[in-house]
């Protein structure tokens, strides 16, 4: 068993300092880094996955702030909605997500996610490699 306190994890800014993380699982991001990709330096992992679990986040996301669009080819990904709300836009179609919501990123879409709201919107992020 594995007890992570995750507001004692500290807070990284990722994806052009839009999104703030608490890396709670980031095996996928230890990968990049034995490679020599340093673009996102890991400060602190709490938890390698020996799984196919390959991240697992909390992440906010403040007003007027918005995740760009990316693709996984390799992985699943799914956000599952804390609080306030927000805007994911996958394959150009958008839809509103708020408390409570879950959406599946299927590998090979491109997704990224908006906060044109007055309030931060957070959320958990798994990545799930095929």
């Amino acid at each position: 068993m594995k007890l992570i306190h995750t507001k004692k994890l500290p807070t990284e800014v990722i994806h052009g300092n839009s999104l703030l993380v608490n890396r709670i699982v980031a095996v996928g991001h230890a990968a990049e880094l034995s490679r020599g990709n340093t673009e996102q330096p890991v400060t602190a992992l709490s938890y390698v996955s020996k799984t196919k679990l390959q991240t697992f986040n909390r992440a906010i996301l403040p007003p007027g702030k918005t995740m760009p669009g990316h693709i996984h080819d390799d992985c699943e990904e799914i956000f599952y909605i804390l609080r306030g709300k927000g805007e994911v836009v996958i394959n150009g179609k958008t839809t509103t997500i708020s408390a409570d919501d879950t959406v599946i990123v299927e590998p090979g879409e491109n997704h990224e996610i908006r906060n044109g709201f007055s309030k931060d919107l957070v959320y958990l992020s798994v990545r799930i490699l095929l």
